[in-house]
């Protein structure tokens, strides 16, 4: 039989799931109607959440936890999530806290880290990576009264912190660019759609190319993972069509074009321009025009939300600027 969630027990009861989590935590200001509408179906239904850990809530254990829905391998090949878990360490330092990461790539790992470590409360509070976090772990975290913060935006905004990245105007900055090239046919290799910052990213782009009356021509658009090797297949199929600006939508997955353009002998900026995104320190070390991300700044901030919450602060959400760093790869 499948197990019932808070999704579930919303939909019943017609309410919002930040709505049935407040009623299920009793967090949170709902009008006696609607708890009592939810509090029917919890009961109807015999939903049963695992054991809540609010009885623990004064049992502190310094231990904060860092869940990324990926594999090792995904982990270890994405200098993002190097530099990511080098500011949990810094920020971790200063605060006295420890950080314990967790990594669940499957469905079954995620059930794992809730039965034994979330539900005990093995930690006082997580930071959740918004990539490829899958809905049904954000919606089974809602289930506990256990403070969280996710990195990109949640679908609980009023339960869970965030801390984002203005990746609209990421997207923009680098489509204004590369109308101003006048390099030719854009290109893009955009991030995966199924995470925010790669839907972002593509929607910011090509609403500036449309404010410079040159709309993207969807041949010429490819979807990455964010990892090198998607970066190069993209750039494989792109490459005959000769696109003279490409935005790859992650420094990972430009590495990747600039080894293809390069093997096809063509020559950046002159044959085409590159424009990437993160920031990162192998975009220095290749020259590439890149879009910032402050990624040390955003791990900062994500302890500092998930602290404030621990002590019985307000929930909050924080958007951290963005800025374009020209280099050689659009002179």
């Amino acid at each position: 039989m499948t197990r019932l969630t808070i999704k579930d027990i919303a939909a019943l009861a017609g309410v919002s799931r930040t709505t049935a989590s407040r009623v299920l935590n009793q967090r949170g200001e709902v009008s006696p109607e609607v708890r009592a509408r939810v509090e029917e179906v919890i009961a109807q239904t015999g939903y049963r959440p695992l054991a809540s850990a609010r009885s623990l809530v004064h049992q502190r254990t310094g231990v904060i936890g860092f869940v990324v829905p990926v594999g090792a391998a995904m982990l270890v090949a994405d200098p993002y999530f190097g530099v990511l878990i080098r500011g949990f360490s810094e920020a971790s330092s200063r605060r006295g806290v420890t950080i314990a990461l967790f990594l669940t790539d499957e469905s079954g790992d995620q059930e794992t880290l809730i039965e034994q470590v979330i539900g005990p409360r093995r930690v006082d509070g997580i930071i959740v990576s918004a990539y490829h976090t899958s809905e049904r772990l954000i919606e089974r975290l809602a289930e506990f009264d256990v403070p969280a913060v996710t990195l990109g935006s949640n679908a609980y905004p009023e339960v869970f912190g965030s801390v984002s990245v203005m990746n609209l105007m990421g997207g923009e900055l680098a489509g204004r660019l590369a109308t101003t090239l006048g390099r030719g046919p854009i290109a893009m290799i955009g991030g995966p759609e199924d995470t925010v910052s790669g839907k972002e990213r593509r929607i910011g782009f090509e609403r500036a190319l449309r404010q410079a009356g040159v709309p993207l021509d969807h041949d010429l658009y490819r979807e990455g993972d964010y990892s090198r090797a998607s970066g190069e297949m993209a750039m494989r199929e792109l490459v005959d069509l000769k696109p003279g600006v490409v935005f790859v939508a992650s420094d990972t997955m430009a590495e990747g074009a600039l080894a293809i353009l390069e093997r096809a002998g063509l020559e950046v900026p002159r044959d085409v321009a590159v424009i990437s995104f993160d920031g990162l320190p192998s975009s220095e070390e290749s020259d590439l025009t890149t879009v910032r991300q402050p990624i040390v700044e955003v791990a900062d901030a994500a302890l500092d939300l998930l602290l404030a919450q621990i002590e019985g602060g307000v929930v909050e959400a924080r958007m951290l600027p963005v800025e374009l760093i020209e280099r050689g790869s659009t002179a």
